[in-house]
């Protein structure tokens, strides 16, 4: 499997972390495991969460194949029951919420805070629709943490399942610090 690039707000939220050894990431919404992937090689142990068993096999086929499969752990769960007694260094969550029912993305903003160590950071992509929260609701959601960087963009895209021809999404990135 040729190397898929992670987005490039993971890349930044990279430069964040207080550097240090045995970094602990969570991937919420993990799918094939670009990011998941990119964060084992950069040293972080990852927990990769995703409700699809088949994105979790091609994750670990992707983690096999570039020699990182032991720096992650899959759990095959859905984001409203998943929960973890862990804290994370860091936390990513792409292109996740929007596919999300309203009271599942209310759930999942209320946890990521209490699962992220002190100094630890957010990173989050999202596509902003009709059925997802407005940049307004996400950063009231993360008030408590401090917003380091937010962007908003048009970004195109090309087909995929759902969606069979080429397209704009309106994208919103945030990075927040606890």
């Amino acid at each position: 499997m040729n190397a898929i690039k992670p987005l490039p707000i993971i890349k930044e939220a990279l430069r964040l972390v207080d550097s240090k050894s045995d970094l602990v990431a969570l991937d919420l919404g993990a799918g094939r495991g670009r990011n998941t992937v990119f964060l084992a090689k950069n040293g972080y142990f990852v927990d990769a969460v995703d409700k699809s068993q088949q994105f979790l096999e091609s994750l670990k086929q992707y983690a096999e194949s570039e020699d990182v499969a032991a720096r992650i752990n899959v759990y095959l769960d859905d984001l409203s029951v998943f929960s973890s007694n862990r804290q994370y260094d860091l936390i990513i969550m792409t292109n996740v919420l929007h596919l999300l029912n309203s009271n599942t993305q209310s759930l999942i903003m209320k946890k990521i805070p209490m699962m992220l160590k002190k100094n630890g950071v957010l990173a989050i992509s999202h596509i902003l629709d009709q059925s997802s929260p407005d940049e307004i609701q996400i950063k009231d959601a993360f008030s408590d943490l401090k917003m380091v960087e937010n962007e908003l963009k048009i970004v195109e895209d090309g087909p995929h399942p759902g969606t069979p021809y080429p397209h704009r999404h309106r994208m919103a990135y945030f990075i927040f610090k606890k």
